[in-house]
């Protein structure tokens, strides 16, 4: 099975992240210049090179069931993350992060690198135009969400002109546009964009070393809640999507969109902005991340996707 086999890959890198953590490689202090690195040069090289070796052109018919698709996906994604705090009883400082946990994923970091290695470069191409909205609606609504004080309109904006944004608008002018490039530089992409997977695993193994691993695995609701997110809702949410969905590639992008865990970015949100959540966005990233080896296989296999 791809998509297992794949995770197991995955696991192994968090797992020498660990050890790189454990035997002071990777320090506190080079923590951020490494996830500088991933975010700021490494993944938009990932966007942008699928986009100089995909093959297959959609059609503008294509491009509308992609994004119709997305946006009945993360319309459901929003409606249960605003439901589930409530259901559970979180307090109301959390609710918003907890809202926010749900719906937005590590689809960039982890997501990206499992379609790439189980769909292909025309995948990526899939997942690229759904960084737009999502990162769109993380920005305007998440944050807003998870803020205990208003942001300003100018800091919003700030954050939405991201090196992610800015490939994903680049790789849809080189894919639509059909714009041809120079092996040379196409290579210098695809070598650069391949270090994206190795070293987000290994930034999150290196990671698990501030979790505060026994209060995380006897949180109950803390546990309840990452089941729900991982395996539960998952399954119901991908069912709904196969009824009105053909396509193998969104199909196989959704898998991950919904079923990955939740996504580092909102743990640094939540440090900037709600700092009484912070803790328990952590504790949700981490154990998330460490079940979802099994967990995105799992969903795969019970939905048939």
């Amino acid at each position: 099975m791809l998509i297992l086999g794949q995770m197991v890959v995955f696991f192994l890198m968090i797992f020498a992240g660990a050890l790189a953590r454990r035997y002071d490689i990777i320090i506190p202090n080079n923590q951020e210049q490494f996830s500088s690195l991933i975010v700021n040069i490494a993944c938009p090289c990932l966007i942008i090179s699928a986009a100089m070796h995909a093959e297959e052109h959609m059609e503008l018919i294509q491009v509308v069931e992609t994004y119709t698709a997305y946006g009945l996906l993360l319309g459901m994604m929003c409606a249960v993350g605003f439901l589930l705090p409530l259901i559970l009883r979180f307090r109301g400082r959390l609710r918003g992060a907890v809202n926010l946990s749900f719906w937005f994923n590590n689809s960039l970091f982890m997501g990206l690198p499992l379609v790439q290695g189980v769909y292909g470069d025309q995948a990526v191409v899939y997942m690229t135009l759904f960084f737009i909205p999502v990162n769109l609606l993380f920005f305007i609504y998440g944050v807003s969400s998870i803020s205990i004080h208003k942001r300003r309109g100018a800091d919003l904006i700030r954050m939405l002109i991201n090196p992610g944004i800015v490939a994903s608008l680049i790789a849809c002018v080189i894919y639509f546009a059909e714009v041809p490039t120079n092996p040379l530089i196409m290579q210098a992409f695809t070598m650069i964009g391949a270090l994206t997977a190795p070293l987000a695993m290994m930034m999150i193994g290196a990671s698990l070393r501030d979790i505060h691993v026994r209060h995380m695995l006897t949180d109950r609701k803390l546990l309840l809640y990452t089941f729900l997110k991982a395996v539960v809702l998952p399954i119901p949410l991908l069912i709904v999507m196969k009824m009105f969905v053909t396509n193998p590639y969104i199909l196989g992008c959704r898998l991950v969109i919904v079923a990955a865990p939740t996504g580092g970015m909102v743990a640094m949100v939540a440090l900037l902005y709600n700092k009484v959540a912070y803790p328990l966005m952590t504790e949700i990233i981490a154990l998330s991340t460490m079940i979802s080896v099994a967990t995105i296989p799992l969903v795969s296999v019970l939905t048939g996707i």
